[in-house]
């Protein structure tokens, strides 16, 4: 089950990273996808244009994808969903973890290393 869930991720997060090739700022392979309200959301970690910060996309797909990239819709295309702004975030926002409970979606996420 854990080989599964990992290339299905894996597979999402290429499809993200090629529906958006132009931008050259995405950062490694740090994705979170979770099921919600009849879509998958796909969050990733990427950059500013000058790679000093770190922050997340997410974009979404209907459940019956084929797993496309026409399927996908990046959710905010002109800016991040999350960016630092806690201290203990310092310049880095990545590795989206999603659970849904009660109808509502709580993000863990981890900040603070940069490189």
């Amino acid at each position: 089950m854990a080989i599964e869930i990992k290339y299905f991720s894996l597979r999402l997060y290429y499809i993200f990273v090629s529906m958006y090739e132009e931008r050259k700022h995405m950062a490694g392979l740090k994705a979170g996808v979770c099921e919600f309200n009849g879509h998958y959301f796909l969050y990733v970690a990427t950059r500013d244009p000058e790679f000093k910060i770190q922050k997340l996309a997410v974009a979404t797909a209907p459940l019956q994808t084929n797993f496309n990239r026409e399927d996908w819709t990046q959710q905010e295309p002109d800016k991040s969903i999350l960016e630092p702004e806690l201290p203990w975030e310092g310049k880095c926002i990545e590795v989206a973890s999603i659970a849904v409970r009660d109808n509502k979606l709580y993000m863990l996420y981890a900040g603070g290393y940069n490189n």
